[in-house]
C-alpha cells in the first residue's frame, strides 16, 4: 500500500481512520472530502483496505451480515475515463437488499442515482473460478437496480475514492422473476428503465464487458486472490446495462430486461428515515419473553444457557468484549460459577419495529442494572439501554446481535465485566 513512484506508505491508522470517517457520513447521512488527497495516487490496495474496514465497521457496529458482493465499472468507455483497465467491487450487507415495488426514503441517501443491470444469485460456494465452475454455482438470475449512493459532495471523484466507498454501492432491490441461468442470452437482453413513464436510460447486455457473466467470472478470481471466495445463498450485481442517472422522486422506477422480467421501485421524498413499522402484539410478547429469559438467566446463575438464545452467526457487544457463541459459551460458564457475584436487571421501554429487510426485528431496552459491590446496594449500578437484532428461527425468536450500551455508569460495567473475568477487584 505504497506508491513506487514516491514511497509513500499509508499506515493502518490512516486506514481506520477514513474507513471510520466513511461509516459515520453513511450512518449520519452526510458528506465527506474525497479521500483521494489522502492516499498515493493510484493506490488501489489501499482503497480496497478502506474498503473493507468500512464493511467490518458496519458489521461490527450494526450487526449486519455480508450477503453478496457488486461488480463496477464494467463498461469499457467509462473505464478509459477513470484511467483503469479492470472493473471494481463492492460488499452488499443484508440491511441493503429489498424486494421489487419498495419505497426508499430520499432523506436515508445524500444523492441518490439508479442503474438496472442482472442479478446473479448461488447456490453453490464458488472455489474455482473455471467458467464452468461458476456457472455450475449460479442458481437463478433476476433483474435488479443498484441503489447508489456516495458520501462525497461533488462527483465521484477519483478511482481511489470510488472503491474506498464501498464503489457507491447503497442498496439493491431485486427484481419480480427468477429464471435459470442460461435460460436467457444474456447477451442480447435489452434493458430501459422509466420513471413515471419517462425513459431514463437503456443498454442491452453485452454492455458488461461483453456478456453480463464474465463480470462475475471476474469477480469469483478476485475474490478466491484476496481469500474471500464467494458463497451459496450470495447476492452477485454485475454491473450496469444503461448509464447511471440521478433517482427521480416520486415516481415508479421501472426496470425492464427482455426475457427477466421487471424490477420497480420508488424514492419517497415523503418519508422520513426514522419511519418505522412497529410489531404486532404477538410479536412483541414473544420477543419480551427473549428479552425476560436472557435476563432471569443471568440474573440466576444460568450464564451458561445463554447461548442458547441466539442464532449460528449471533454476537454479544459489550463491556464483557465481543463474543460469538462458542465464547459466549466459555464466558457462561465461568459467570455460572460466580455464585457469589450477585446482580439484578430492571427493563423498561421496550421499542420494537420491524428492520428494513422486514425479516429481523431491532429494539431497543432501556435498563437499571443493581449489583452487590455497589454502595448502596439499592442504586443502580449502570443505567443504558441493549441495542438488539432478533431473527426468527424454526419459529422462534432468537437474538441475532445483542449490544449492552451503558449511558451512566460505564466505568462500573467495565469494573464488573474485569471482575467476572477475574482480573480485578470489586466494582466501585
Amino acid at each position: 500500500m505504497s506508491d513506487e513512484r514516491t514511497g509513500v506508505s499509508v499506515t493502518r491508522e490512516t486506514i481506520s481512520e477514513i474507513a471510520r470517517e466513511l461509516f459515520e457520513a453513511k450512518r449520519g447521512v452526510y458528506t465527506v472530502p474525497y479521500v483521494s488527497p489522502r492516499l498515493p495516487e493510484r493506490d488501489l490496495d489501499s482503497a480496497y483496505a478502506i474498503s473493507a474496514e468500512f464493511a467490518a465497521l458496519r458489521e461490527r457496529e450494526l450487526g449486519v451480515r455480508r450477503v453478496g458482493r457488486k461488480v463496477g465499472l464494467t463498461n469499457a468507455l467509462v473505464q478509459r475515463r477513470v484511467g483503469i483497465d479492470e472493473p471494481d467491487y463492492g460488499i452488499i450487507h443484508d440491511d441493503m437488499v429489498h424486494a421489487s415495488g419498495v419505497r426508499l426514503p430520499l432523506s436515508a441517501y445524500n444523492r441518490l442515482l439508479i442503474e438496472a443491470e442482472v442479478a446473479f444469485v448461488l447456490k453453490s460456494d464458488v472455489t474455482d473460478a473455471s467458467r464452468a465452475s461458476v456457472e455450475a454455482a449460479i442458481d437463478y438470475v433476476t433483474p435488479a437496480f443498484e441503489v447508489v449512493d456516495f458520501r462525497y459532495s461533488g462527483s465521484v471523484g477519483q478511482i481511489v475514492d470510488t472503491i474506498a466507498d464501498n464503489a457507491g454501492c447503497s442498496g439493491v432491490v431485486l427484481g419480480e422473476e427468477r429464471h435459470p441461468y442460461g435460460e436467457v442470452d444474456l447477451t442480447q437482453v435489452e434493458m430501459v428503465i422509466t420513471g413515471g413513464g419517462k425513459e431514463i436510460t437503456r443498454g442491452v447486455g453485452s454492455n458488461v464487458l461483453g456478456d453480463p457473466v464474465n463480470a462475475v467470472l471476474w469477480l469469483a478470481e478476485t475474490a478466491i486472490r484476496t481469500g474471500e471466495p464467494l458463497r451459496a445463498g450470495e447476492v452477485l450485481l454485475s454491473g450496469s446495462i444503461g448509464y447511471i442517472e440521478p433517482w427521480p422522486a416520486d415516481v415508479e422506477c421501472v426496470a425492464t430486461v427482455t426475457g427477466l422480467g421487471r424490477v420497480v421501485a420508488t424514492a419517497d421524498s415523503r418519508l422520513n428515515m426514522t419511519d418505522h413499522r412497529p410489531v404486532d402484539a404477538t410479536t412483541r410478547v414473544e420477543i419480551e419473553q427473549l428479552v425476560a429469559e436472557m435476563l432471569y438467566r443471568l440474573d440466576h446463575n444460568r450464564a451458561d444457557t445463554t447461548w442458547e438464545l441466539y442464532t449460528e452467526d449471533g454476537v454479544s457487544v459489550g463491556p464483557m468484549g465481543d463474543m460469538d457463541r462458542e465464547a459466549m459459551k466459555a464466558w457462561g460458564a465461568k459467570r455460572a460459577r460466580q455464585t457469589d457475584v450477585v446482580g439484578r436487571h430492571h427493563i423498561g421501554g421496550i421499542r420494537l419495529v420491524w428492520a428494513a429487510d422486514g425479516d429481523e426485528v431491532e429494539g431497543t431496552v432501556q435498563y437499571l442494572t443493581f449489583r452487590d459491590t455497589n454502595e448502596p446496594q439499592t442504586l443502580p449500578a449502570s443505567v443504558g439501554e441493549f441495542r438488539e437484532r432478533y431473527r426468527k428461527v424454526d419459529g422462534r425468536w432468537l437474538f441475532a446481535r445483542r449490544e449492552i450500551v451503558p449511558v451512566f455508569g460505564g466505568r462500573a460495567a467495565a469494573a464488573h465485566a474485569a471482575r467476572v473475568a477475574g482480573q480485578e477487584g470489586p466494582a466501585r
